[in-house]
């Protein structure tokens, strides 16, 4: 089985999700995230322009994210089906992959064990 993410493109999924959703604030990352109905998990990820200036290195993080994130669907057996939307903050930068790797995933099941109860 082929383990794509569907992602949110538009505009207005992000300001639904960031207005109405639940949130999560970390030193590297900030998750927004709502329940949908769907039969899958959706997530949008974003990079900023005034962080990082070139377009290869905002790519190159996206990348790490949705690897991060395809292994965790993988790894866990029950994920819970809702849209998330990740924000890469400043200190993300100065981390190494592993790092980055355990703490996405600590953040990731937190939200997961929400919506579990």
């Amino acid at each position: 089985m082929k383990w794509r993410i569907l992602s949110l493109k538009k505009n207005w999924q992000f300001e639904k999700i960031i207005n109405f959703g639940e949130k999560i604030f970390d030193n590297y990352f900030n998750i927004f995230f709502t329940k949908n109905d769907l039969e899958n998990c959706r997530f949008g990820i974003c990079v900023s322009k005034k962080i990082v200036k070139k377009s290869v290195k905002r790519n190159f993080y996206k990348r790490q994210i949705r690897n991060i994130i395809i292994n965790y669907n993988k790894k866990s057996k029950k994920h819970f089906h809702n849209d998330k939307i990740i924000i890469i903050r400043k200190n993300f930068f100065e981390k190494t992959f592993f790092e980055k790797n355990q703490k996405l995933n600590n953040l990731l099941s937190i939200i997961d064990n929400k919506y579990k109860k």
